[in-house]
């Protein structure tokens, strides 16, 4: 991350984007129209609303090479 032109990153941020999809992921396994899906979404969603961009890249980074 440059100096002067990146956004921060909250590492609680990104622990927390990655909790939650992982919390998303594990819900849509069991049943896509559960209202325990759709709660797992709802949060997700907020939560990458609240993220800036790197963030977001940081915890979709961590999570994929989390499944390699």
């Amino acid at each position: 991350m440059a100096a002067g032109n990146a956004s921060p990153v909250r590492r609680e941020q990104v622990a927390k984007l990655m909790r939650l999809a992982r919390a998303q992921s594990k819900a849509a396994d069991r049943d896509v129209l559960s209202v325990e899906f759709e709660e797992a979404r709802a949060a997700t969603h907020a939560a990458l609303r609240e993220s800036t961009p790197e963030e977001k890249y940081q915890a979709r980074r961590a999570l994929g090479s989390a499944a390699n």
